[in-house]
């Protein structure tokens, strides 16, 4: 038997992920902007889960459109007003956190949104 009560159980815990390589990157952006109060001077990329792939991949096939690549953490709204300089550097950080399945030679940035 556990000593653990349900609410223990139920409580997320963090996960840790043990490799050593670096699972997010903060972009300085060369033109910052702000939408509103809020102030946009960099943006954060990380490695995504095997279930934001998953969702990812659904809403890509469902949609007919690229969404915008879950290891942005930035808002939609945000990423549409990225200056071109600052989104060819986001892209370029991109393909370092990419999964293998999305890794190709010649093929186009899963993060390169389209409205």
């Amino acid at each position: 038997m556990s000593d653990l009560t349900p609410a223990a159980t139920d409580a997320p815990r963090a996960v840790r992920y043990l490799n050593p390589q670096p699972r997010e990157v903060s972009i300085v952006l060369q033109h910052p902007f702000a939408i509103g109060d809020v102030e946009y001077r960099t943006v954060t990329v990380r490695r995504v889960t095997g279930l934001e792939v998953q969702a990812y991949t659904e809403e890509l096939v469902t949609s007919g459109k690229r969404p915008q690549f879950p290891g942005v953490a930035i808002p939609a709204e945000a990423y549409a007003a990225l200056d071109d300089d600052d989104l060819l550097k986001l892209d370029e950080v991109i393909l370092d956190f990419l999964p293998q399945r999305f890794r190709k030679a010649d093929g186009p940035t899963p993060g390169a949104g389209e409205e």
